[in-house]
């Protein structure tokens, strides 16, 4: 259901859900360099207080916790700051948190109210370089 933006310009933030996964960070750091391209601000969204920090990687962000279901959190922060990208990891299905609720990136991508990037566990920045790769995963 998304349609494109009427204000554009507006619309350059990206929301970033942090998780409380290994793979948070990495995340984090596909979030900023997309909001960096957008020409926007990041948005690190959690809803735990026991969410990694964006400072603690140098990665300047507004940091909100909302205690909420975290698709709830971030579609709050989406709307509040009328973001135009949302970033989040990929569903894992070795996840023992998950308790047979739906993973965050396929509820959000459900939903299909904003656009959304899903970064695969096996992606790699090349740092400096802004490039993703697909890596080898290890045996």
């Amino acid at each position: 259901r998304s349609v494109p933006p009427l204000d554009a310009e507006a619309m350059r933030d990206v929301v970033c859900a942090i998780e409380g996964r290994p793979g948070d960070a990495a995340v984090l750091g596909l979030a900023a360099d997309l909001a960096t391209r957008l020409g926007g601000h990041l948005h690190a969204v959690s809803d735990s207080d026991a969410g990694i920090d964006p400072r603690e990687f140098d990665i300047d962000a507004a940091l909100h916790v909302v205690h909420a279901p975290a698709d709830e959190a971030v579609k709050g922060v989406v709307d509040r700051v009328r973001a135009g990208l949302v970033v989040v990891g990929a569903p894992n299905e070795d996840d023992p948190r998950a308790g047979g609720n739906v993973p965050l990136a396929i509820a959000l991508a459900a939903d299909g109210d904003f656009p959304i990037v899903v970064l695969a566990g096996a992606a790699k920045l090349h740092v400096g370089s802004g490039h993703y790769e697909l890596t080898a995963s290890a045996a």
